[in-house]
């Protein structure tokens, strides 16, 4: 989603309430040399020396039959595999299973030792309490990619491949992300996708037609 397709969408919903049209024709006139408007200005009289950015609404939009379909209110399509590879299927499910156990191993060896033996932070030593999470963060840190690993590469790749869904992204490189933000719209590429679809344009456009 680009951020012209963003204006164009404000744009819309400002000029007609409750618009949601399914095809939409954007129209952006050549207004930058000459307004083409006769009773304002002369003929051949220049006004702006620059093209205006659609954010500022000097152009026409929104025909509700259009020679070009805007991308931003047509239907997602999603390419499909041609078949199930089997094969495959079972070794990413052999991962799961290995991964399931490694998960369990480290719960059951660090994480409920550190737990059982633990005194309540609040009401023991301070040092003791740091100590005890301390040792908590590791194990933790570890159970989270393997949990990370199991769900988003590993059962979601299988439950693709069974239903033939042929696009798998279903994270980003969200360990590169240089702030909070990326790395939140990187981790969890199928909510934040759907929180920006049916979400986030349907908010901008009811706060927009106020």
């Amino acid at each position: 989603m680009t951020e012209h397709k963003f204006w164009y969408l404000k744009a819309c919903a400002s000029l007609e309430e409750g618009y949601q049209p399914p095809v939409t024709f954007v129209v952006v006139q050549k207004r930058h040399h000459t307004r083409l408007f006769a009773h304002n200005h002369n003929d051949r009289t220049v006004v702006d020396t620059s093209i205006c950015h659609p954010r500022e609404f000097d152009f026409y939009l929104c025909s509700h039959a259009g020679i070009q379909v805007c991308e931003m209110h047509s239907l997602p399509s999603y390419p499909r595999s041609p078949c199930i590879r089997k094969g495959w299927v079972a070794r990413q499910f052999a991962k799961l299973i290995i991964f399931t156990g490694f998960m369990g191993f480290i719960i059951e060896q660090y994480i409920n030792p550190i737990v059982r033996n633990s005194k309540h932070p609040l009401k023991g030593d301070l040092l003791y309490g740091i100590e005890r999470v301390l040792k908590l963060s590791v194990p933790n840190l570890y159970v989270w990619l393997c949990m990370f690993y199991c769900f988003f590469h590993l059962w979601l790749n299988i439950l693709a491949e069974l239903l033939c869904f042929g696009d798998r992204e279903f994270y980003k490189d969200w360990w590169n992300a240089k702030s909070v933000g990326d790395y939140w719209r990187m981790w969890n590429m199928p909510v934040h996708k759907w929180m920006v679809r049916h979400v986030y344009f349907h908010a901008c456009a009811g706060i927009y037609q106020k």
